[in-house]
């Protein structure tokens, strides 16, 4: 998208309402003036009929985003023009970011949120960016993936009415209830299912008749009950056999040669890369019926020569989700997701196209948040040279 003329890149997040942009201003005067050009997402810089400075941003109210991984965001508001799709909106309100403490000591980056405002009675609430974006227009957003590689590719689609996505089924939108800014739907039951034998599998009927389920592009690893978790262990065990796995958490990968998934010290399910096809699924059920399917084998991209992890985790460590699912990237290449807050809706369908899906080494996994930021420096000399280190700002 285009922002006062600048061309920025941004990172889609259905879990968050709120759109920034990298502030070039902030950014070269911890990096060194020209880092900007080094900066994947790109960086804003005020145009110059309508200038500012860093200085003038930070006297104004800085607002805080903390995420889950630990990093912290400072922005400030500001209203620019955007350019989309051949349309000119102007005095739209987007964020600067003016500080960014990055934990993974990776580069910050622009965000589009396209979750709407909590609905919270006579609470006054600046529109989220989506809600300004599209007063004009049909308050919708679909997301249809490409490439699951390194991150999401594919298309997002903005205003388009929901007669136009057919084969979509749709279900009603909720909010969580340990972050309101997300948007969810509501399941009433989980079936495990073994891959070699459907009828083998556990039920599990959501806490008080149903589970929060939350749909999320700005997570990578995906979350599930705890009760869950514990049958996917045990339908696992019956398909290979109780002496074929390792439930433990003290297992190390030389251990057993005739072992085929255990579980390491962090609770993560590992599983020999040869039998990643016979991971079980998960039946996602709405009022009683199947609403969609979670393969677990789509979970398992990140693997060595020997063994992959399954990218769950049992449960969020947030208070009242024990019984919430959250899912994340590969839910996305697996399913075209469409969200209508006109109409309080949320629709999921089978892609149209083929999805090219990408495995990962735990190398590249570990360093997918992007590259290092980019430094660059002076030297006696009076040239200058970068070096690739991010700085707790």
């Amino acid at each position: 998208m285009t922002f006062d003329g600048r061309t920025i890149a941004l990172y889609v997040d259905t879990g968050s309402r709120q759109t920034y942009l990298v502030y070039g201003g902030w950014y070269e005067s911890v990096y060194g003036p020209g880092s900007c050009e080094y900066l994947v997402s790109g960086c804003y810089f005020c145009p110059l009929d309508d200038p500012c400075d860093l200085k003038g941003l930070l006297s104004q109210r800085i607002r805080t985003i903390s995420y889950g991984d630990k990093d912290v965001v400072k922005f400030v508001n500001r209203r620019v023009a955007l350019e989309y799709d051949e349309q000119k909106i102007r005095n739209l309100q987007i964020g600067l970011v003016v500080n960014a403490t990055m934990i993974k000591k990776n580069q910050p980056h622009a965000v589009l949120g396209v979750s709407f405002n909590p609905r919270v009675q006579n609470a006054v609430q600046e529109p989220s960016f989506l809600e300004h974006l599209l007063r004009f227009n049909n308050p919708t957003a679909s997301i249809h993936v490409s490439k699951f590689s390194i991150g999401l590719t594919g298309r997002l689609v903005l205003g388009r009415s929901p007669e136009h996505v057919r084969g979509t089924r749709f279900f009603p939108i909720q909010e969580a209830p340990w972050a309101a800014t997300m948007s969810a739907m509501v399941a009433s039951a989980a079936w495990v299912k073994s891959s070699s034998d459907a009828a083998h599998g556990k039920q599990l009927w959501g806490e008080g008749g149903h589970f929060h389920v939350v749909l999320d592009t700005g997570s990578d690893t995906s979350t599930i009950p705890s009760e869950v978790f514990s049958m996917i262990l045990d339908t696992i065990e019956a398909e290979f056999g109780e002496e074929r796995i390792d439930w433990t958490g003290e297992f190390y990968k030389g251990k057993k040669r005739n072992l085929v998934a255990f579980l390491d010290g962090h609770r993560r399910i590992w599983c020999r890369k040869t039998m990643v096809n016979r991971l079980p699924s998960i039946d996602i059920q709405v009022d009683g019926s199947p609403a969609f399917e979670i393969n677990l084998s789509d979970y398992a991209f990140v693997c060595g020569d020997l063994w992959c992890t399954v990218q769950i985790k049992d449960r969020l460590s947030l208070d009242d989700s024990e019984s919430a699912f959250l899912l994340g990237m590969p839910f996305f290449a697996a399913h075209d997701f469409f969200i209508d807050h006109g109409s309080r809706l949320i629709g999921i369908k089978a892609p149209a196209e083929p999805v090219v899906k990408e495995s990962f080494t735990t190398k590249a996994w570990n360093e997918r948040l992007g590259p290092p930021c980019t430094r660059v420096v002076q030297i006696p000399s009076g040239a200058t040279r970068v070096i690739q280190s991010c700085i707790d700002a």
